[in-house]
């Protein structure tokens, strides 16, 4: 890109004449994570030989798993909605059993303990710091990360030849990243527990007609739903937002998990919380199991994994995530597995397989989703880029007070002129990014490729609303927007959206506290609980639903409502394409819940 072409604009004091200027920062931040190994071999402070560590091994699943997937989600097929147990996929799909037991007698040699979760696909081992290195034929050194130590081997593990060519990779030994939750809360004015009735349940029951999934007393019975997430939960504070919204629920109906064994910040219990109250409240009578681990990427395969495993539930909701952009780099800077996203996608396949509804959060970043992290290009997020998951992206509802019309991809570029005449709103380079930057993450995937059933008009092309230059090291605000569009390949991002702009988001209740919170983590939690009440109502799991929309948004009566104007009505770049189903800010649109429920039936 040619500097002669780029206009920097003065947004707010804190940035002085240029725009980028804090970017700049961000971007040398980002450019000086690099990994550098001591010259000698010595182990990481605290982490002696006779120490224990644990970690996980995933396994490359056996057969066609896609071809079994797409059968369940056809309804001319035998294989229609016959889903798998855990232990069928065992059989079937999972790991070879003898070359398994053969690996675990292995390391039992070394009196390394071991445990496959049902399915045949991860493998958690634990032992002393000084076997596993023996059993592995590694050695655990220090590398300076950002100034502070982790762990890491010194070169990959090595596996007996019996399993070598079945695994996909090992995951928590050396990883550091740090997934984000996808939550926004609004700057209310005022949050009193009447004001907070108006963005109750209703609002989103009501607006995407799910009212009548509600009809012969379906509130979700016989459901669970799985929340995935990785801070504490404010359990009480859950049942106190239900009783407030007059829900009629049971008790006992949260159950907690920490599955990776390691400390839960229980300070920090917004996410978890309100993702809960979202997903309780849609469904009233399905139960609620929260899965709780540590935020990396070994606490993000031990939820899944355990989650999956347990097989509790047909509908799953992540609200966390981390972007592809800043994946990329650590897996090419040796911080996390090269494999994490095959490692995703195998758990992910495993879910489909046993007819389990997976809903992600897509990202609260617009079309920059690895802004947090300092990288400045379009990116999306994982594992919303997933092809085995529905990723749920974000809308604004149509508001008087903003000069809001109609329904739209939800992203702060309509607060942008008010935003400039306040400049002094914002204290610091990340107050001022969170506000000029929030938005539902939507575009096309690096890691994964295009999927079979993302047929429909709109995906593969794009129109955009160009307000953004990035030239790989700055960002600069455009004088004037720039209308481009073009193709590109890869995983279109999200599937389907609704509202969760938190300027006209929901109430949620946390530490004796009410605010009004939206971000695209909201939406997962919502869907799930749709997940749970069709369910309950066909009186079976519903299973991987993007084969299934993407073929419904093709009918003439189709469920969805594209919103494809190409204005007032981007992620901070992507818009709605004229005339097409998809576009890569909403997705397939809103949906008619009820409406979905009737092909799904």
């Amino acid at each position: 890109m040619h500097n002669k072409n780029k206009a920097i604009i003065s947004c707010l004091s804190i940035l002085m004449a240029i725009a980028s200027f804090n970017f700049n920062v961000s971007a040398k931040n980002n450019k000086s994570k690099k990994i550098k190994v001591t010259n000698k071999v010595k182990m990481a402070k605290n982490q002696g030989n006779s120490q224990n560590l644990s970690f996980s091994i995933i396994m490359k699943p056996k057969g066609n798993l896609d071809d079994y997937i797409y059968k369940t989600t056809n309804h001319n097929s035998s294989y229609y909605r016959k889903y798998l147990t855990p232990n069928q996929f065992s059989y079937k799909y999972g790991a070879n059993k003898a070359h398994l037991n053969q690996f675990q007698k292995y390391l039992h040699k070394y009196k390394i303990k071991t445990n496959f979760y049902p399915g045949n696909l991860v493998l958690k081992v634990n032992g002393s710091v000084s076997n596993l290195q023996k059993a592995f034929k590694f050695k655990l050194v220090k590398a300076n990360v950002n100034g502070a130590y982790a762990l890491k081997p010194n070169h990959k593990l090595t596996f007996p030849k019996s399993v070598k060519n079945s695994v996909v990779d090992y995951v928590g030994i050396d990883s550091s990243t740090q997934l984000k939750s996808n939550l926004i809360m609004s700057n209310a004015s005022t949050n009193s527990e009447n004001n907070m009735q108006n963005n109750g349940p209703q609002k989103f029951i009501k607006r995407y007609n799910v009212s009548a999934l509600y009809n012969n007393d379906n509130k979700g019975q016989g459901q669970s739903i799985d929340i995935i997430s990785f801070a504490g939960i404010d359990k009480n504070a859950a049942k106190s937002y239900w009783n407030s919204m007059g829900i009629k629920y049971n008790p006992n109906r949260i159950h907690v998990y920490n599955t990776d064994g390691k400390h839960i910040d229980n300070n920090d219990t917004l996410e978890t919380t309100m993702d809960v109250e979202q997903a309780g409240a849609i469904a009233p009578k399905a139960n609620i199991n929260v899965y709780l681990a540590q935020p990396s990427i070994e606490g993000m395969v031990s939820n899944l994994a355990t989650a999956i495993s347990s097989n509790k539930s047909g509908s799953i909701a992540i609200s966390w995530g981390e972007s592809e952009s800043a994946l990329k780099h650590d897996m090419q800077a040796g911080l996390i597995s090269k494999k994490y996203n095959d490692i995703l996608n195998a758990l992910l396949k495993q879910a489909a397989a046993q007819g389990i509804s997976v809903f992600t959060a897509s990202g609260d970043y617009g079309a920059y989703d690895g802004l947090p992290n300092g990288y400045t290009n379009l990116s999306v997020d994982s594992p919303s880029s997933s092809p085995y998951v529905t990723a749920t992206g974000a809308t604004t509802l149509p508001s008087s007070t903003f000069n809001v019309k109609n329904e739209r991809a939800w992203s702060n570029d309509y607060l942008y002129s008010y935003f400039n005449k306040n400049k002094d709103m914002f204290k610091n380079q990340y107050a001022w990014m969170k506000a000029y930057f929030a938005g539902t993450c939507g575009g096309f995937s690096i890691l994964n490729g295009l999927p079979n059933y993302q047929n429909v008009s709109g995906v593969g092309s794009y129109s955009a609303n160009k307000l953004w230059e990035s030239d790989g090291k700055y960002l600069y605000q455009l004088k004037d927007a720039k209308r481009v569009s073009g193709t590109n390949s890869g995983r279109n991002v999200p599937d389907i959206s609704a509202n969760g702009d938190p300027s006209t988001g929901y109430s949620i209740y946390n530490a004796g506290v009410w605010q009004v919170g939206g971000g695209t983590s909201v939406v997962a939690p919502q869907i799930a609980g749709v997940n749970a009440l069709i369910s309950s109502k066909i009186g079976k799991r519903t299973g991987f639903w993007n084969p299934q929309i993407y073929r419904f948004a093709n009918d003439s009566n189709s469920p969805f409502t594209p919103l494809n104007s190409t204005n007032d009505n981007s992620n901070i770049y992507y818009t709605g394409q004229n005339g097409k189903l998809y576009n890569q800010a909403t997705g397939l649109g809103t949906v008619n819940f009820n409406s979905l429920y009737d092909k799904m039936k």
